[in-house]
């Protein structure tokens, strides 16, 4: 075992805090999930994060969920939504 220190502020600390104690797990088991969940990503996944206009990725430990930027509205919501209003981007 090898043992890595990262400098991170006082704010991203305590989210990773605060979302592992929520998820009922150390800080270092939050972090490992992290860590597996990126190298188990094929690497265009990564390339490709900017190819959105309108859309943003978010952390999460489990979920992968696209979002509008700068809204707390998830873009399946959107979608869904205008589906069910019969609307189309004409």
């Amino acid at each position: 075992m090898n043992n890595i220190t990262i400098t991170i502020s006082d704010d991203r600390l305590l989210q990773l805090q605060q979302t592992a104690s929520r998820l009922g797990i150390s800080l270092e088991e939050l972090l490992l999930i992290g860590i597996e969940n990126l190298l188990t990503q094929p690497e265009t996944s990564l390339q490709n994060t900017d190819r959105w206009q309108y859309l943003v990725k978010r952390p999460h430990p489990w979920r992968r969920q696209l979002y509008i930027k700068g809204r707390k509205l998830l873009a399946s919501t959107v979608w869904q939504d205008a589906i069910a209003n019969n609307l189309n981007i004409c």
